[in-house]
């Protein structure tokens, strides 16, 4: 972990103090902070090998061959499937595993990376919870690996699924079948690559130049309800369809439309990404884009574990992992 351009700031928004407290550990001011505070900023700087002037503490490099995992949500399908490969490479290479849960809490991933690294690991996986925080440009880009969303303040390596080409396929796809109108429905895009990459896979499609078609619905948000009501009640003899960003938001939307008296492909056509068990389960079953998330896991462990045995360098930032596509009766 070790970073020339690490400024006070960044120490403190890791260790989740203030800059005056990270300022007075290294002016060695510790009356000043409770003995945790003390231990938690010192270790942050350990780790970091942030040196003002005289502090510089090295970060001995670990013998242990031991993995570090942190994920965002352990409930979510999509992680669990990503451990299950994670854990099979490593096994196979005799290395063993740490996991760590973040629930979805920026602040909580930003202690449990620090405890991962406390325990002498040698490499580190991240699924991040949010890719814009500065904290990752500390981690050593080296020895640490991510796995599905691509962070924005540092270059390392992500493992993830194609996502823009398959979106591209699959609703070009959709096009075919005649559609007068589709609309990509989604989580808020923000700066999350995974949605923003299915977007512009959407957008491409279709050859859109703007974002009429673009359904953001943060989850109990009325307003999206009301559009897609409007875009029911308005659609006269067009032919409609709606591309879903993922399961969640699949959930989300069927609610919405059962809770209008519509349904596919009845009142309109439906795809979506991911491909959970029960959209081939009910009739008439859904058609999905499926990701192999098991192999995004053992890519993630099988590129860390190479890189710290043999300091492998890869020229390319992102590792993409093929999708499969299911045509099924909802369009």
């Amino acid at each position: 972990m070790k970073n020339k351009k690490l400024t006070i700031k960044d120490i403190a928004n890791f260790a989740n103090v203030s800059v005056s407290t990270v300022s007075n550990y290294l002016n060695e001011r510790f009356d000043q902070m409770s003995a945790e505070t003390r231990i938690k900023v010192g270790k942050v700087i350990a780790h970091t090998n942030f040196s003002p002037s005289s502090v510089a503490r090295g970060l001995v490099k670990s013998d242990l061959k031991l993995i570090g995992v942190s994920v965002s949500d352990i409930e979510n399908p999509f992680t669990s499937i990503i451990i299950s490969g994670i854990s099979e490479s490593a096994n196979k290479h005799d290395y063993g595993l740490l996991f760590a849960n973040s629930a979805n809490d920026s602040h909580k991933e930003n202690s449990s990376i620090l405890s991962l690294l406390d325990r002498g690991i040698s490499g580190l996986i991240i699924d991040p919870v949010d890719p814009d925080k500065d904290e990752y440009k500390m981690l050593d880009k080296g020895t640490t690996i991510f796995i599905d969303r691509k962070p924005n303040s540092i270059e390392a390596l992500t493992v993830q699924s194609n996502n823009f080409d398959c979106v591209f396929e699959f609703v070009s796809e959709m096009k075919g079948q005649n559609y007068d109108d589709i609309y990509f429905v989604s989580w808020p895009l923000k700066n999350i690559s995974t949605r923003n990459e299915r977007y512009l896979g959407f957008k491409k499609a279709l050859k859109l130049q703007n974002d009429h078609f673009l359904i953001e619905i943060p989850e109990d948000d009325a307003e999206a309800v009301e559009r897609i009501k409007g875009i029911f009640a308005k659609k006269e003899q067009k032919k409609i369809g709606f591309f879903t960003m993922n399961e969640p938001v699949l959930e989300h939307f069927l609610m919405i439309t059962e809770h209008l008296s519509m349904t596919y492909p009845r009142d309109f056509g439906l795809g979506t990404y991911e491909n959970p068990a029960w959209t081939r389960m009910i009739r008439p079953r859904i058609s999905s884009i499926e990701q192999d998330s098991f192999m995004i896991g053992v890519l993630a462990s099988e590129i860390l574990i190479d890189k710290l045995e043999n300091n492998t360098q890869r020229n390319e930032q992102t590792v993409y992992v093929k999708t499969t596509t299911h045509y099924r009766e909802s369009f």
